[in-house]
């Protein structure tokens, strides 16, 4: 059986929009956008930072009602999925849209914005605390004066937690009509709040398979709230049925 070993490369763009256990539940789904629209500030107040594009779930509806987005992601492939998209849009769209292929840390402008957007669990990819506190304290001071920062982070799954490791099964079907199995060793570690994905894709009726790993660092509403706070932030508002329940999503103001 022959295995390929690839990371967040061109085949995760590929199958993102339509694997479950990453932007199936997203695609052409308005809850996905809804929360972000509601607090958005005026288009007319500056532009739109998005960390990061995926494959423009976010990025496009934005720039389709007017908001001009500088929007960055450190994959060159999964960014590509989303400027493929924006190609069958009229040109009036993708003007407002500048990508930028770039870590999130190393991203440099003399840019200020009226906010950032953090949609699809992005913040959670980040796997250590430290580090999720830098790209806060980042987010900060990028930002505008009461310019707003906007997260959306998967709620911790309790019964895996309490487990520690579990097994699944899943199955999706791609665009092109391709059929995938997907296997999924879920591993968590309580004490970092670390949870391990590690992937099998695996084309129906096909000798090839895709392996990969996932690692996040999962927050609890409490902590997230305590980490946007504790930077100099103001918070405005909590959904904790974000993504059916699935999700938190939290919008805060600059002070």
């Amino acid at each position: 059986m022959k295995n390929k070993k690839v990371g967040y490369d061109s085949f995760l763009a590929y199958i993102y929009d339509y694997s479950p256990y990453f932007g199936k539940e997203r695609y052409n789904s308005e809850y996905a956008t809804n929360y972000y629209f509601n607090y958005l500030p005026n288009k007319t107040e500056g532009i739109i930072l998005e960390m990061v594009t995926c494959t423009g779930m976010l990025t496009i509806p934005m720039a389709k009602a007017g908001y001009i987005v500088d929007s960055i992601d450190a994959s060159e492939e999964v960014q590509d999925i989303a400027i493929e998209k924006i190609k069958l849009l009229d040109s009036s769209i993708s003007k407002n849209i500048t990508f930028y292929c770039s870590d999130v840390f190393e991203f440099e402008t003399e840019n200020k914005y009226s906010a950032i957007v953090m949609p699809d669990s992005f913040l959670c990819a980040i796997d250590n605390e430290k580090s999720q506190k830098k790209l806060i304290k980042k987010c900060y001071n990028l930002l505008k004066d009461r310019g707003v920062l906007i997260i959306d982070v998967f709620t911790p799954w309790k019964d895996i937690i309490k487990k520690g490791e579990l097994n699944q099964c899943s199955r999706f079907r791609t665009n092109d009509g391709k059929l995938y199995i997907v296997y999924v060793h879920h591993i968590v570690n309580k004490e970092k709040q670390v949870h391990t994905f590690e992937f099998i894709h695996e084309e129906y009726e096909t000798k090839t398979r895709f392996e990969h790993k996932v690692v996040y660092r999962y927050l609890y509403s409490s902590q997230l709230k305590k980490l946007i706070e504790s930077n100099g932030f103001i918070i405005m508002n909590v959904d904790k049925h974000f993504n059916f329940g699935n999700s938190v999503a939290i919008c805060a103001r600059k002070k």
